[in-house]
This record gives structure tokens, sequence and C-alpha cells, in this order.
């Protein structure tokens, strides 16, 4: 290499003179190579690991290397795929990877986790029924009075979709749905008493299924308790609210 490259260098030794100052610049020379040697292996590595992880998040370790312990990035490389397969089209896989990240330890009992992995299942094909199952779940795992009102109004949406089935039937299971919509928002405000915008939500609920209703004869039932939901609303807002300390 060096007889290549810096042909006026001495071969080997010491001699004191100028030229003995040619081997920093050979130092120099060969470190570049071995750094870029060096980062050529690790890219080289971490290609082939995301090559893995994306065909089978389980196996991202080699089949010659020992299992590791699942690391906080893990749940984040695993959101990473979904996103892009989200992206490029591929619902089937993308799904799986969710599943996999809701199946994690760490994420089992997530609420915040649940809820997003029923957004995705509601805008990747309307599957209404297992995003009432993500939901339903997620408001099992919160203590009792702790409920996200996100959740709430999110599954009470769900309740009141009468275009796709739900767990209590589809079109035919009209009333039930709707009073367990009303239900969900109800125990939420006798949890939260003081907060406005449940009153609101509630009011639109009846609304809804005012202008929703098939049946001409039924409206006066929804039309009163949406005057009454909006009552409860205008009394909220107007109530004091508790100074904060």
């Amino acid at each position: 290499f060096v007889r290549a490259e810096f042909e006026g260098a001495p071969a080997c030794g010491l001699h004191g003179n100028q030229k003995d100052a040619q081997y920093t610049h050979i130092r120099d020379v060969i470190l570049r190579h071995l750094n870029r040697a060096v980062n050529e292996d690790v890219a080289e590595d971490k290609r082939l690991r995301d090559t893995r992880l994306w065909h089978c998040p389980k196996s991202a370790e080699g089949p010659d290397e020992a299992a590791e312990p699942e690391t906080s990035e893990q749940p984040g490389e695993l959101l990473r795929l979904v996103f892009e397969y989200e992206m490029l089209g591929d619902v089937l896989h993308a799904t799986r990877l969710y599943q996999d990240f809701v199946a994690l330890p760490q994420q089992a009992s997530d609420p915040k986790a649940l809820f997003g992995y029923a957004r995705f299942l509601m805008r990747t094909g309307q599957r209404q029924i297992e995003a009432e199952k993500a939901l339903r779940r997620a408001l099992s795992v919160r203590k009792p009075g702790e409920a996200s009102f996100e959740e709430v109004a999110f599954l009470a949406c769900i309740m009141q979709n009468y275009e796709l089935p739900c767990s209590l039937g589809g079109i035919e299971a009209r009333s039930s749905r709707f009073s367990a919509a009303c239900t969900l928002l109800e125990q939420y405000l006798d949890a939260h008493p003081t907060e406005r915008l449940p009153y609101y939500f509630l009011f639109a609920v009846h609304a809804v299924e005012k202008l929703q209703s098939p049946d001409p004869g039924q409206e006066e039932g929804p039309v009163q308790e949406a005057d009454e939901a909006k009552e409860d609303a205008e009394e909220g807002a107007a109530a004091p609210q508790p100074e904060s300390v």
C-alpha cells in the first residue's frame, strides 16, 4: 500500500529527516480506509436487521444469534413499520404488526395503545366490530371513573353508526344501540359533572338520532331528550367552575 500510494515514502524505519513526516499522511489515509470499511459493515448489518424485522418482527435476530429480551425500542419499530405498510396500502400486513404491538406486555394494558389500534381499524376498512372490542378493552383496563372522554365518545359513535354492525347487532338493534350510546355518555357525565363538552356531545347524539329516525311517530322521544341534554349543557356552561389551585 505504501509503495503504491506513496512512492517517495521510506519503506521502513525512521531516519530523522523530512521523509519521516510522510508517515503522518499515510496514517490518515489508512484510518480513512478503516473507518469506511467499518461504517460499511455496520450499515450492511443494520440493513439486514431491518430486512428481517420487516418480514417478521419476531425474528429480528438472526437464526444463529441468541434471542434478546424485548426493549423499549421495539414498540417504536413496530409502529414505524405499521405506518409504512399503511402508506403502501398493505393493510393486512399493517394489521398483523399492530396486533403484535398491542400484544406486547407493556402495551396490553395501555388504554392509549388500544385506542390508537381502534382508530387504525376504523380508518383502514371501517372494521367496526374489531374497533369496538379494542375500545371496550381500553375502557376495561382503566379504573372506574377514569375513562377518557375520547374513548367514550368514540364508542358512542360506533354504537350510533347504524350502517355497520356492532356487538349489539345491526340496524334491527337501533333502539338498543342508541340507548347504549346515551348510557355511555351519561355514565361519563355522572363521573365528570363539571365538564362541558360531554353535555354538548350528548345533545348532538340525540339530535342525530332525531334526524336519522325512520319513524316520524318516534321522533318526539329523541327531540325531548335532545332538549333536555341541551338544557343540561347550558346549565353546565353557566355553572361556576372551581378555581384552580
